[in-house]
């Protein structure tokens, strides 16, 4: 029972511990990053580049799950929990996307792998700096300040990086790319299509619903 209850507290809160190994891991940077290869400095700048991205996404100023439920599906009605739930928004950031990125640092040296998530972080421009832009008519929607400044920078760099000290064949990029695309229908597209349910209990609270006033803000399109 208490595993379970632990398990329900973090499916409701992991945005917040999110935000909590951030910090900790800049601290463990600062005191002992020059020990580490410069490929993986890199790799675990990046996970830290998805922790701070989901927590502007989630909490501050938080508003993802009503733009992507609002805004990007159209929902008008059971926009709280549908498509998107709070547990669809954990097996997607926690359950697929930690490993992911947590799978770059520990095998650094796989630098298809680790282009294929630096490509992954640059696309993110698409949603946030583009999609999300025009159905909102806005120049800025969550989670888009951290990809704009962290996660495109630190990809960029780290293509420049392998690029410009490791004779890497051609191959290799276009293989990144052509990972791409599966990885990221699976660990994104696919479970919320799979985990959407209009009867879900696992509702996004009220406070979680007014986060970035994105209801006041489209609520020509609840119409």
């Amino acid at each position: 029972m208490k595993t379970c209850n632990l398990f329900n507290w973090y499916r409701n809160h992991w945005y917040y511990v999110g935000g909590i190994i951030f910090v900790a891991i800049a601290i463990a940077m600062a005191l002992f990053g020059q020990y580490l290869d410069p490929v993986r400095r890199i790799m675990v700048v990046g996970f830290m580049g998805l922790l701070i991205h989901q927590f502007e996404e989630y909490v501050i100023p938080g508003g993802f799950p009503m733009v992507w439920n609002i805004v990007q599906s159209g929902e008008k009605e059971i926009y709280n929990r549908y498509p998107m739930n709070k547990h669809t928004a954990f097996v997607c950031n926690v359950c697929l996307m930690y490993p992911l990125y947590i799978a770059g640092i520990i095998f650094s040296d796989c630098y298809i792998y680790g282009l294929m998530l630096m490509i992954f972080s640059i696309t993110q421009v698409m949603i946030h700096g583009i999609i999300f832009n025009i159905k909102m008519k806005r120049l800025y929607n969550p989670g888009e300040a951290t990809m704009l400044f962290i996660l495109i920078p630190v990809g960029v760099y780290y293509i420049w990086y392998v690029a410009s000290h490791f004779s890497l064949p051609w191959w290799h990029y276009l293989a990144a790319i052509g990972l791409l695309m599966p990885v990221s229908f699976c660990s994104l597209m696919l479970p919320i299509k799979l985990l959407a349910n209009k009867d879900s209990k696992h509702i996004w609270s009220e406070e979680e619903c007014e986060r970035f006033h994105v209801l006041d803000k489209m609520k020509f399109l609840k119409k």
